[in-house]
């Protein structure tokens, strides 16, 4: 399979790749100005897009919702509107009674009886229907490969190392951007490795440990990487942090059943310098105002979407 999409965009430690961002530093349209202060057409772009995705999303949501809760009512010999009437849960009423807050119903009650009638009778219908809503479309497995409009370029250099061996052709590569305490990432990290190994795609995929407060333990991956067992480290690392099991001596054990050189291990896993490649990275990563994860960099441009991993099955598939 021949995927042209992706560019290289990252380095194993010890390398350098370097590239020509001045052009795209240059590119500044400004359209607002205000006591001296310019406003980038790309900063507002990068907002509206996504702000438009948030509306799509929410909307392509609300019509599965819609669409199974037809059917479920279907099933049972209903109409929409009986079955989320008849739908109970011990979570409904508090959520009901924030909703009357939200719309001040207490104060409504006092005044006019039959407005706040409507009010309640709203609130219990919409929250019925979206916890409803969220029972049914758990158990479905939807994809959905909407992704921004808009995507902010990459700006910088940062050391990674591969997920798996890498193919021969470099020019081919994803980069991840993911953090060992975030569950979320734990749960895209194990999705992601079941892709990347049961596909026979040929794509490199680099991973990047980010945080604001680096974890001493992602040290590990990095020190392992030296001796070849980057990959190994790294799994082990995000199962024992979720675990919270983790701690030195059991990385020290992990790392002697590798057959790593434990010596030279412990050295590299306490070096500074070890420590000076994960906060290079993360100034890097915060200097393009990136804050969540995981995080995709694809063909440099950044995808922060929920649904990164939907958007990435789909253009490894357009590129079959």
């Amino acid at each position: 399979m021949k995927l042209k999409l992706f560019t290289i965009l990252f380095c194993l430690i010890g390398f350098s790749c370097k590239s020509d961002l001045k052009s795209e530093q240059d590119k500044i349209e400004v359209i607002a100005s205000f006591d001296g202060k310019n406003y980038s057409k790309k900063y507002f772009d990068s907002i509206t897009a996504s702000q438009v995705y948030e509306l799509k999303i929410n909307t392509i949501k609300e019509e599965i919702i819609n669409f199974l809760i037809k059917e479920e009512a279907k099933k049972n010999s209903m109409s929409s509107y009986d079955l989320i009437k008849e739908f109970s849960s011990s979570k409904a009423d508090s959520l009901i009674q924030i909703e009357l807050k939200r719309n001040n119903y207490d104060q409504i009650v006092n005044i006019d009886s039959s407005q706040a009638r409507g009010i309640y009778k709203t609130a219990e219908y919409q929250v019925k229907k979206t916890m409803l809503g969220k029972n049914l479309i758990k158990k479905k497995n939807i994809e959905v490969f909407l992704e921004k409009e808009f995507h902010k370029s990459f700006l910088g250099e940062l050391s990674s190392s591969y997920l798996l061996s890498p193919s021969n052709d470099e020019d081919k590569e994803v980069v991840i951007i993911s953090n060992y305490e975030c569950p979320h990432c734990y749960s895209f990290h194990k999705k992601l490795m079941r892709l990347i190994r049961k596909s026979n795609f040929d794509l490199n995929f680099k991973f990047v440990y980010f945080s604001d407060r680096i974890l001493k333990f992602a040290n590990a991956p990095i020190a392992a990487g030296v001796q070849n067992k980057f990959n190994e480290m790294n799994d082990f690392v995000f199962e024992m942090v979720q675990d919270g099991t983790i701690s030195d001596s059991i990385i020290f054990e992990f790392a002697s059943e590798l057959n790593l050189d434990i010596e030279k291990f412990k050295r590299d896993y306490f070096s500074a310098d070890t420590y000076n490649v994960l906060d290079g990275n993360r100034k890097i990563i915060m200097s393009n105002n990136i804050y969540s994860t995981p995080t995709l960099i694809i063909n440099n441009k950044i995808y922060d979407e929920p649904n990164i991993l939907d958007i990435l099955k789909r253009k490894i598939h357009e590129e079959e």
